[in-house]
């Protein structure tokens, strides 16, 4: 064998090196200092070539003959690669395995592949040709694949190239017939247009789980490669830009307006000049960006516009939308404050941009929505509605990729910008622009440098940028697509500037110049090489300056010289920078990366368990701020990272879980919220179980999916499994909710209350608030049918008032059940003001379930009042809204309300028709018990009204009789309800004796209004109503 697998080569042209070489012979560049040994991801292309029949020609030739006839055989090889820049990485008895893009990717690696293989198959053929006269026939096969592999180099040795896209090659190679070339799609495609293909039917290859796409090379056809496209020339976008914003300030109507396009199109570019042009001289423009990581990510772009413009708003600190903006916009909220809710957020932001813009013309520009968690879209859509008749242009950039995951963005009256690719006039004029003297930096003719580039940039500016850059480093080849591009481009970088540029790549999108140095300072670099490093990233457009000293890189430099990093290096310095971060964003940010990535390379890294259990604790500290204050999507995605870096199946991966099921149930999707827990209980060890079981347990009631005996068994064999542990707070928690939950469903509302007090001090004692807040909400509920005073529930209602301060979504249920107690005390006018201010809170805030709860203590003060009829639409308006949300069972008791009401206003026909329309089947066991007893009240109402007094009375009596609730309200409405049934029934004295119960009931619930309101009925003896 004649070649040296392990020879030097030159970084540019991977023409060998001799040891001595201090500029290559073959393209002059200087010969670089081989680097320290490292690994990188690279993508490469690699050739297998392999003898066809060797076996055969090794049983007919003599020894001596045979090893003649291999020797000029991997020389002809070996010649055909090294001429097409290829490296040989081994050889394998007669097969040989090349890489190409080692030491240094090139944009035209698989062209240079396929070449190099059609070159082979004709040399070994000649070969074949030349040695007939001693009966030796030679024939090859060939297979080519581009994917990511990594690349161990060391000073002077051969480089080791590990990856599936070896062994798939290798496979592909031995798919081939003789004389066939085989190469994969992502070689394919980067080859296609200037060889020629034919795709075959996919191939099931040995040892690949899926089958393989493969296409066979058929000829050498050179035609220039399509290259995909997207920036000068755009005027047009920049008129449309311009005369959205004219009009929203002489109409003085928001407008907004999409511009959206793949990347590097310039979009960003078009909205910078847009904002600095003259016309909008007299606006406030404001820009918030998205990005993928980080706390209150969600919120991200707002707090960067916050923190801008708090201070011209001119809010005042003492209002509330001031103080929910200060929270939003800092790290986190005050220590002695819950988490604003995103209705409370959303709220606050209108606030501000209402006030900014009732002084001058407004435009905020929100950038790269196509990272936006949906709360934050659905914020913007908010915004633009209630900003309606103010001057505010909202300008939305994002990438089409926004469209394909929200395919009908509301976008208002602005319409949407399509950032389209430049024509060739364009590009050519963006060339010259950028590169006059392109013709002398690349040592090429002008015309064919500036056509070429036109060729391959497809009109995206972006490509004409970095294509240009090349060459001004020297560099006069260019890459076929973005990728290749990109990958050529950084690895031509000088390794100093290439190690500060993966470094600035983990730092992420924006970094500080600290941050570097701690990991230069790792690798053994100084502050000076650093410095020097970074001046040179910023002459080639690299790096870019921000302000207060922090650093930016584009974001496709970015994130290619970040996958170009080997993946046991980035875990490495995230875990360093995890360490060292300044705010717990980034140590969230760093220490989840670095666990990711030691899972995937290095499992018995010593730091995996300590970043694990780093980032899933702030992880979870993130989605509890979110699930606090309603924004279960990004809750929901928040836990799931955290399991996912969970390694150990116990206590706090079912506390997760639990979270994470809640997140689930908080979207509406309780079937969901159910098979979370499955999968949980699945993966979890027989000790640790009972958590899931309970939480699984309370949602299947919640959902109707478990019926009253079988949770009272279920609640029994809980029991027992706790056994002694008194101090197991969670899981006592758990439990004291579920038998609150079934208490209350059998009606025995004192007990259900009693449960969840015992839950709630649990829930203080895990310093859980968002438990603790949750249940302090149910008790609230509770208190207005458990045997507790008015009095009593609102004591209770005025302290949760105060404890729950400014977060009003948890407010407006407070208000509602404040609302019924003053009512049921009396205290009318007090009740409808409270009523008032939760219906106000819950309009600002845009809050579907809130308005649901006042609509239901609406109706009952309605009720109270006698307004039966208006009680009546308002029953049956909360009704709907509950079946709409999927709360079936609450939905029907309220739809059995309305029809009582409409019986108390004296229109029985309208309460025959929606009873009709009630749809419930004879066994009716699966409706909760209050349902149940008004069920079969008003089924014997109805059927005194049709004069079957007797049978009417005794259906009532039985219902009467079957209530088991302690509800002093349900006891005094239901008695009240068969006083006047015996009435209807021609039973006066029993109704009489009724009306007394009821109105007993109803004095030791300390509720003076339907008291009242009874004893009336009573006094008058005229009929069936009141």
């Amino acid at each position: 064998m004649t070649e040296n697998a392990g020879a030097r080569r030159c970084r540019t042209c991977s023409a060998r090196l001799s040891g001595g070489d201090r500029f290559c012979s073959s393209c002059g560049a200087a010969v670089t200092s081989p680097e320290p040994g490292q690994e990188a991801r690279k993508n490469v292309v690699v050739l297998f070539v392999d003898l066809v029949d060797s076996t055969a020609l090794g049983e007919r030739l003599d020894p001596e003959l045979l090893r003649g006839v291999l020797d000029r055989y991997y020389r002809v090889c070996s010649d055909r690669i090294a001429e097409h820049g290829g490296l040989i990485e081994k050889y394998i008895g007669d097969a040989i395995m090349a890489v190409f893009g080692v030491p240094a990717a090139h944009e035209d690696d698989a062209l240079r592949a396929v070449r190099a293989a059609r070159s082979v198959v004709e040399s070994v053929r000649g070969l074949s040709a030349r040695l007939g006269p001693v009966g030796v026939e030679l024939d090859v096969h060939c297979g080519v694949g581009s994917g990511e592999v990594v690349v161990f180099t060391g000073p002077g040795a051969q480089p080791r190239i590990v990856g599936d896209t070896v062994n798939t090659t290798a496979r592909l190679q031995g798919a081939a017939r003789p004389g066939e070339i085989l190469v994969n799609a992502e070689a394919a495609q980067l080859v296609r247009g200037r060889v020629g293909l034919e795709e075959l039917d996919p191939l099931f290859l040995k040892g690949k789980s899926e089958p393989e796409r493969a296409w066979r090379v058929t000829s050498a056809a050179v035609t220039p490669p399509v290259v995909p496209a997207p920036l000068i020339g755009r005027a047009d976008e920049l008129r449309h830009l311009l005369d959205c914003y004219g009009r929203a300030v002489s109409e003085r109507r928001c407008r907004r307006v999409l511009v959206h396009g793949e990347p590097g199109m310039g979009k960003t570019r078009l909205v910078l000049e847009f904002a600095a042009r003259p016309e909008l001289e007299e606006a406030l423009v404001l820009t918030g960006s998205c990005q993928t990581y980080g706390r209150n990510i969600t919120f991200h772009p707002l707090a960067a516009i916050v923190r801008e413009a708090l201070p011209a708003a001119r809010l005042g600190q003492e209002h509330r939308a001031y103080r929910t903006l200060q929270a939003i916009s800092g790290e986190q909220p005050p220590a002695d404050r819950p988490p604003v809710s995103v209705e409370e957020i959303r709220w606050a932001a209108l606030r501000l941009f209402t006030a900014l813009a009732e002084r001058r013309p407004l435009v905020v520009i929100w950038e790269d929505l196509h990272w936006a968690e949906r709360t934050f879209l659905d914020l913007i859509e908010d915004l633009t509605s209630d900003l309606a008749e103010l001057p505010v242009l909202v300008v939305c950039v994002a990438r089409d990729d926004l469209l394909e995951n929200r395919p009908e963005p509301a976008v208002g009256q602005g319409g949407r910008i399509r950032v389209r690719p430049l024509g060739p006039v364009e590009t050519l004029r963006l060339i010259g622009t950028l590169a006059p003297g392109t013709a002398e930096v690349g040592g090429q003719h002008q015309d064919a440098v500036t056509t070429r580039i036109a060729e391959l940039s497809g009109g995206n500016p972006l490509f004409v940028t970095v294509m240009i850059d090349a060459l001004a480093d020297g560099n006069p080849t260019l890459p076929p697509t973005i990728s290749a591009l990109l990958r050529a481009r950084i690895d031509a970088l000088p390794p100093a500037e290439r190690h500060a540029l993966q470094w600035s790549a983990v730092c992420g999108r924006e970094f500080d110049v600290d941050q570097l140095l701690a990991l230069a300072a790792r690798d053994g670099t100084g502050r000076d090489d650093l410095t020097e490093a970074l001046a040179g990233l910023a002459r080639r457009g690299l790096v870019q300056p921000l302000a207060a000293g922090r650093l930016h890189t584009q974001t496709l430099i970015r994130d290619t010289c970040y996958a170009m990093t080997a993946k046991s290096l980035r875990g490495r310095w995230h875990a360093l920078l995890s360490d060292r971060a300044r705010s717990s964003a980034e140590a969230m940010y760093h220490a989840e990366r670095a666990g990711l990535l030691f899972q995937e390379v290095s499992p018995d890294e010593p730091d995996l368990p300590r970043l694990s259990a780093q980032a899933v604790r702030l992880l979870v500290e993130e989605g509890t701020t979110a699930l606090h204050r309603r924004d279960a999507k990004a809750a929901e995605a928040l836990f799931t990272r955290a399991l996912g870096l969970h390694a150990q199946r116990g206590r706090q991966y079912a506390d997760i879980t639990v979270r994470l099921s809640e997140a689930v149930l908080a979207q509406g999707e309780g079937d969901r919220a159910l098979r979370t827990l499955e999968d949980g209980l699945g993966a979890m060890g027989a000790a640790e179980r009972i958590t899931l079981r309970l939480q699984r347990d309370i949602v299947k009631y919640r959902l109707g999916h478990l019926g009253f005996e079988a949770a009272l068994d279920d609640i029994a064999r809980h029991e027992a499994d706790l056994g002694r542990a008194a101090d197991d707070d969670l899981n006592h928690c758990l439990l004291h909710q579920f038998t609150g939950f079934v208490r209350l469903g059998a009606d025995q509302v004192g007990q259900a209350e009693s449960e969840f007090r015992k839950a709630l001090a649990r829930a203080r004692r895990l310093d859980e608030r968002w438990i603790e807040h949750r249940l302090a909400g149910a008790l609230c509920e509770l208190v207005q049918w458990s045997p507790a005073t008015v009095a009593d529930g609102l004591d209770l209602c005025d302290q949760l008032l105060r404890s729950f301060g400014d977060d009003r979504l948890l407010l407006i249920p407070v208000l509602a059940a404040r609302a019924r107690l003053l009512a049921l005390a009396g205290r009318v006018p007090e009740a409808h003001a409270t009523l008032s201010a939760a219906r106000a809170d819950a309009t600002a805030l845009h809050a579907a379930f809130p308005e649901i709860a006042i609509n239901q203590s609406e109706a009952i003060l309605l009720s109270l009042v006698g307004s039966n009829d208006l009680a009546s639409r308002r029953f049956t308006e909360a009704a709907a809204m509950l079946r709409h949300q999927g709360h079936l069972q609450p939905a029907l008791t309220l739809e059995i309300y309305a029809i009582r009401e409409s019986l108390r206003a004296g229109r029985p026909e309208a309460a025959r028709a929606a009873f009709a329309g009630l749809g419930v089947a004879a066994d009716d066991t699966a409706l909760t018990a209050r349902a149940r007893t008004w069920l079969h009240l008003m089924r014997a109402h109805l059927t005194c009204l049709d004069g079957r007094h007797a049978e009417g009375h005794a259906m009532a009596r039985h219902a009467l009789d079957a209530i088991a609730s302690d509800d002093p309200c349900l006891l005094g409405d239901a008695t009240f309800e068969f006083a006047i049934i015996a009435r209807l029934a021609g039973r006066p004295a029993e109704a009489g004796v009724a009306a007394a119960r009821a109105e007993a009931h109803y004095l030791a619930k300390g509720a003076t209004l339907p008291a009242e309101t009874v004893r009336r009925w009573a006094a008058t003896g005229d009929g069936g109503v009141r």
